[in-house]
C-alpha cells in the first residue's frame, strides 16, 4: 500500500461535495435552517401533532364533551386522552 498513490482520494473537488452532501442531508434540528411549511406543489405542510390535536378536540366537540367516547372512537386509551389534552392545556370540559 505504500507504493500506491493515494492522494487522488483527498482531491479537494471530491472533499468539498462529499461535505456539501452531508450538511445538505442533516436534519434541520441539527442545521439551524427552518423547514419551509409548504411544499414544492405549494400545499400546507402540516405537522402530524396538530392533526392529531385537531381530531382529537374534534372528536371531543362532536360527542358532546364525551371524552371516554371519543377516547374509543379514537382508538387511544383515556389515560392518552387526558394526558394529551393537559398537554395542550385544555383539560377541562370548559375549555372545549
Amino acid at each position: 500500500m505504500t507504493r500506491h498513490d493515494w492522494s487522488y482520494y483527498w482531491e479537494p473537488s471530491v472533499f468539498a461535495q462529499a461535505m456539501n452532501f452531508c450538511t445538505t442531508d442533516l436534519p434541520s434540528c441539527m442545521t439551524g435552517k427552518q423547514v419551509p411549511r409548504v411544499s414544492a406543489s405549494g400545499a400546507r405542510i402540516v405537522r402530524i401533532a396538530d392533526l392529531e390535536k385537531e381530531a382529537i378536540l374534534a372528536a371531543i366537540a362532536q360527542l358532546n364533551g364525551d371524552k371516554l367516547r371519543a377516547a374509543q372512537l379514537l382508538g387511544i386509551g383515556k389515560t392518552t386522552l387526558y394526558r394529551k389534552l393537559k398537554q395542550y392545556g385544555t383539560c377541562s370540559s370548559a375549555n372545549l
